[in-house]
């Protein structure tokens, strides 16, 4: 013969104690990010998309990857090089004259051609990361990193406005957007770090070595298209010339030059 225990009612009942949940600072950003890695419910358009980029990035890239993959390239892509150029006029304004089409033109195409250059070694990287690359998904994580980089130096520009205003140091200007172009970058790999977390679960030392080889790409541009700040005869210099002999000239040639009292 078996008792039954019975089972407590009315107040006598306990109700289990709920499950604890992990603080958001302990858990894996792989698992944060599958949780938010969810469709874009507003329609993709450029303000959206912009906005989407730098606070919901799971969900556009849950778009790129499974959703309209072809919009949300071309809308990022078309972001980036409104932001650039408006970003050059300000440097512009250094020079002023000619440099106020110069440089929004040099400093999108030299990004682009960065962008475009790197691509191929993105993918091959990407591969060995163990990475879902498709094509399309590793051009709209390149994308992206221009999106945010350009959305965050569109940010700055009104700091580079006024201070080419109020200085006439060219080395000091070019030290400043540098920074300015440093930070912007570091943001943009995040989103490229966040495309192959979702797409492999890990990021990969792979990844590292060519974000090194795109941060050196973009640099040379910025000598190769010189001048950028400053004015010349021609709009783009024959002589050729690696970027930290470049930057080592303007020193040179800014400690030489004469001071005004």
């Amino acid at each position: 013969m078996t008792t039954e225990i019975p089972t407590p009612t009315g107040s006598n009942a306990r109700t289990p104690p709920p499950i604890p949940v992990m603080p958001r600072q302990l858990r894996a950003p792989g698992d944060i990010l599958q949780e938010e890695y969810t469709p874009f419910t507003r329609p993709l358009t450029l303000w959206s998309v912009a906005e989407g980029t730098l606070k919901y990035p799971a969900q556009i890239l849950h778009e790129l990857h499974h959703g309209q993959t072809r919009r949300v390239i071309v809308l990022q892509l078309l972001l980036g090089i409104l932001c650039l150029a408006a970003y050059g006029v300000t440097v512009g304004t250094f020079s002023l004259g000619d440099q106020l089409w110069l440089a929004p033109a040099k400093i999108t195409v030299g990004v682009l051609l960065a962008a475009l250059i790197c691509l191929p070694s993105l993918f091959v990287f990407s591969c060995l990361a163990g990475a879902d690359s498709e094509p399309g998904k590793i051009l709209g994580a390149l994308t992206g990193l221009i999106t945010v980089a350009s959305l965050l130096l569109l940010a700055f520009g009104p700091v580079s406005w006024i201070f080419s205003q109020s200085t006439e140091s060219i080395v000091f200007m070019g030290a400043m957007n540098l920074v300015f172009w440093f930070i912007a970058l570091a943001y943009g790999m995040q989103y490229i770090r966040k495309s192959m977390l979702l797409l492999n679960g890990r990021y990969g030392n792979h990844l590292v070595v060519w974000s090194i080889i795109f941060i050196v790409v973009s640099l040379q541009m910025t000598t190769t298209l010189r001048p950028i700040l400053g004015t010349s005869d021609r709009a783009l210099q024959p002589e050729k010339k690696f970027f930290l002999t470049h930057w080592g000239d303007q020193l040179d040639e800014a400690s030489r030059a004469p001071r005004k009292r």
